[in-house]
């Protein structure tokens, strides 16, 4: 049977939903993960996920394949929470070029794409997340890319990754893989970082995705590992409570 996994929304969606490629493979499904996205088509392949980009690659006629949305996947699978995480499914493939210290090596994202309708809510600034870690005995990089980028200049303190290290998502993934901790909004680096099981703290707003949903008291969610922590907003516009429980997190990892 060939099937065909459609991705239909965000990039993080597509590192959220292409473990599913994993309980295909176990039904003895040849499944196919289908992206437009290029860059992100070459990062699942080399993770073993067979990935096309246009339906001329499978050589047949659009009645011969078998295709679902891949955010119906747990749903058809008749998945239950505790078969979400099955440990990291997304690791790097090539090694960054980046130059390292022995300091604990901490990267920041704060903003994602602005053309999502909820990504002023999602959206941290910068200036209070190095307010709340300036002190942090650590190395800081910034993960932003394209919108936002111009924050970083105000912070000479935060090495900016734009510049030479995130051209394509296997750069990011070789760079991510190099850090101790990722802090984030929630993106795609996100989802990309816990994929990877790297220690991963995203910032969850009153409004969360989907993923962060599972219980509004619980610290985790049942789609990542123990590696994952979610700092849940408490009042809507203010990140006051979230950015103090990073640094109650960050202060007790020292």
């Amino acid at each position: 049977m060939l099937f065909r996994s459609r991705s239909e929304a965000g990039i993080g969606d597509e590192f959220i939903n292409v473990r599913f490629m994993n309980h295909l493979k176990r039904l003895n499904i040849n499944p196919i993960w289908f992206t437009e996205r290029k860059d992100l088509a070459k990062v699942f392949n080399n993770n073993h996920y067979k990935t096309i980009t246009s339906l001329d690659e499978l050589g047949v006629e659009d009645g011969e394949i078998y295709w679902c949305h891949s955010m119906d996947l747990p749903v058809l699978l008749n998945l239950k929470y505790e078969d979400l995480w099955n440990g990291p499914y997304i690791k790097a493939t090539k090694k960054s070029n980046l130059t390292l210290n022995n300091k604990l090596k901490i990267g920041i994202r704060w903003q994602g794409n602005p053309d999502y309708d909820n990504d002023l809510h999602r959206s941290v600034p910068l200036k209070d997340i190095w307010e709340t870690i300036k002190d942090i005995d650590a190395s800081f990089y910034s993960l932003q890319r394209d919108d936002g980028v111009e924050e970083v200049y105000n912070f000479p303190e935060i090495y900016p990754l734009h510049e030479n290290h995130l051209d394509t998502f296997e750069d990011t993934l070789s760079v991510i893989n190099d850090l101790d901790i990722i802090i984030t909004t929630c993106t795609s680096i996100a989802h990309a970082a816990a994929a990877m099981d790297k220690k991963t703290f995203v910032f969850s707003p009153m409004s969360s995705y989907y993923i962060w949903c599972y219980s509004k008291n619980q610290p985790k969610s049942p789609w990542y590992g123990d590696n994952v922590k979610l700092l849940r907003q408490k009042r809507p516009r203010y990140w006051n409570e979230p950015l103090e429980e990073l640094r109650k997190c960050l202060t007790g990892l020292l």
